[in-house]
């Protein structure tokens, strides 16, 4: 079988050579491979009479459907550029990245002016694939993934085809999974994660199951009955909610899975004990790294007992370093800056040449964390350079929320902090600092104010009433103080 360049040609390799294998199963519907390519190819002709072209921007709802996934692949099959979104955007982030891109077609779940239906891209026609397919060019940029940036404005990430396709390689490597897994992936294909599985399952020939999230429990423990699962993708935070509604018959659940991967957030050590002692024969697989560097580094809980508090070692042709300031590497036990080299990491973020430049050190991309490296070659996190808080997988800047606090009239001034969710679901929360008068605001009342304004998972979770925000001379905050 000829080596896939991209995703697409994988899948197209697959609807030939296996064309009856079972792709995707969403509820009640199974698409196989073959089918997959020709809903592909149908959503590319309807794109093409619209007049997409090769490298137009094409705004997508990111929405866990069948038809944001024929849109997706539709887009790479033309060369056109796919710019996925969170389906709960607010208009802010949403207005500020069509602003950014200038898309020439915006499909959403809710449509809204100037945009389709992702629906839209479900094209009932059966259409001829010709024999010979032109894919695009390996090096050329497949999409550009929006991510929250220190400033509060989210930063498009740009990846190639190439970088896309190394990745999935590089993780199906170190997890082993192949065509006759079955996986449940309940995770949101707008963000890095869930839309990496996908990736990861098309390129391997395997059954995705696509559920809507963790909110329902019991659609996912159906769908792995139901389907024998022998694969499973999870945050920690769903995890823990499945723990809770099951306790220790989690084991009996998912006993017979091949691997999980986890990742997005941290996770306790007695947690990773206890799955390890529920699944004994399951590859039980963590990964680090960001939207710029997908999965740089993996660690399998059974194999590397000893090392459970590392992010684990880098995969396949991937490299990581510990630098020092003027991009020198340091020895072992060291603390200096995380660096990434490989196929896996961002071409640059889109339309912004100065923070590129900033990212990357001799050669190195900066993670933006912290942390050192020991004699066995395990990465160890010491702390995170920059203040962005880490609830479940995704990202907030405090810089945004504090934006959104301030505008509330008795509330003077405010700064926002993550802390450790005291659930233990999300990781993180956003805890936020107010100065003003307690007595005139409920904290309930400022975070039905703060709807509408951020996503909910950036509402502050906890409040705290201070005298004064800490700050430095020149007006920064002092955050660390505030954590305590």
């Amino acid at each position: 079988m000829k080596e896939p360049l991209t995703v697409i040609q994988a899948i197209y390799i697959h609807s030939k050579h296996n064309p009856h294998k079972v792709a995707l199963i969403k509820g009640e519907k199974t698409i196989t491979y073959c089918e997959l390519y020709k809903n592909i190819v149908s959503a590319s002709l309807f794109l093409t009479s619209i007049g997409v072209y090769p490298g137009a921007k094409i705004v997508l709802s990111a929405s866990n459907s069948l038809s944001f996934i024929y849109g997706y692949f539709a887009t790479h099959l033309l060369g056109a550029i796919s710019v996925p979104i969170d389906p709960n955007i607010t208009k802010d982030n949403f207005d500020y990245i069509i602003r950014t891109v200038l898309p020439q077609a915006i499909f959403m779940s809710q449509p809204i002016s100037n945009s389709r239906s992702i629906e839209d891209l479900v094209v009932e026609q059966t259409p001829k694939i010709r024999d010979k397919q032109n894919f695009p060019d390996y090096d050329t940029v497949a999409d550009i993934m929006f991510t929250t940036g220190t400033t509060g404005k989210p930063k498009g990430v740009v990846l190639t085809h190439s970088s896309i396709i190394s990745t999935a390689k590089n993780i199906n490597m170190f997890i082993g999974n192949g065509t006759e897994d079955v996986e449940v992936v309940p995770l949101p294909l707008s963000h890095s994660f869930g839309l990496g599985r996908l990736r990861c399952n098309m390129v391997s020939g395997s059954t995705m199951i696509i559920t809507d999230g963790f909110l329902d429990l019991q659609s996912i423990i159906m769908a792995i009955n139901r389907w024998n699962a022998t694969g499973f993708s999870s945050v920690p935070t769903g995890l823990s909610l499945l723990f809770n509604m099951m306790g220790d018959r989690v084991g009996e659940l998912l006993r017979n899975l091949n691997y999980i991967e986890i990742g997005s957030s941290p996770m306790t050590v007695d947690f990773k004990k206890e799955l390890m002692r529920l699944l004994p024969t399951t590859r039980i697989c963590m990964h680090y790294g960001l939207t710029e560097a997908s999965r740089s580094a993996f660690i399998e809980f059974h194999s590397s007992p000893e090392d459970l508090d590392s992010i684990g070692k880098p995969v396949g042709s991937i490299k990581m370093e510990i630098l020092d300031d003027d991009g020198n590497i340091l020895p072992d036990n060291k603390v200096g800056h995380i660096a990434i080299q490989g196929n896996n990491v961002m071409k640059e973020y889109y339309n912004n040449e100065q923070l590129t430049k900033e990212s990357f050190l001799n050669g190195w991309f900066l993670t933006g964390d912290m942390g050192f490296k020991n004699k066995e070659g395990f990465f160890y996190l010491f702390g995170r350079k920059t203040d962005i808080i880490n609830v479940g997988g995704r990202k907030v800047s405090p810089a945004e929320v504090e934006e959104a606090l301030i505008k509330h009239p008795h509330i003077l001034d405010c700064a926002c902090v993550g802390v450790a969710d005291p659930d233990g679901f999300s990781g993180e929360v956003v805890k936020a600092c107010l100065v003003g008068d307690s007595n005139k605001i409920s904290v309930n009342e400022i975070a039905y104010f703060l709807k509408g304004k951020i996503e909910s998972y950036k509402i502050p979770q906890i409040f705290e009433w201070v005298e004064s925000i800490p700050k430095t001379n020149s007006g920064k905050i002092k955050r660390h103080l505030l954590k305590k």
